[in-house]
């Protein structure tokens, strides 16, 4: 029996073979969900940050380099990216909302 595939050779591979992404995709889907929900506690918010941490994840996926970090610290770069200017936005809309 063979190891699973790192996420490093699933990215590479996601290039001809779209099943390679989907199988990163099950790996990483439910924890930075749950990250990103202890740090939202929006349900909706953090299934949008998710859906958004992988779409720039595919499209960015060339520039992903294997340093040795545990495996899904990419992943969970991204999502703090997002979640970053998820809060940004939110405090944009509240001070437009208390102008009002």
């Amino acid at each position: 029996m063979s190891d699973p595939p790192t996420d490093s050779q699933l990215l590479r591979a996601a290039d001809h073979d779209p099943h390679a992404f989907r199988v990163l995709y099950e790996r990483w889907a439910k924890p930075l969900l749950a990250f990103c929900y202890r740090r939202t506690s929006d349900p909706e918010a953090s299934l949008d940050l998710v859906a958004e941490t992988f779409a720039i994840a595919y499209q960015k996926r060339h520039r992903y380099r294997d340093r040795g970090r545990p495996e899904g610290a990419w992943l969970y770069g991204i999502a703090a990216r997002e979640l970053a200017a998820y809060r940004r936005r939110q405090r944009v809309e509240l001070r437009a909302c208390q102008r009002l």
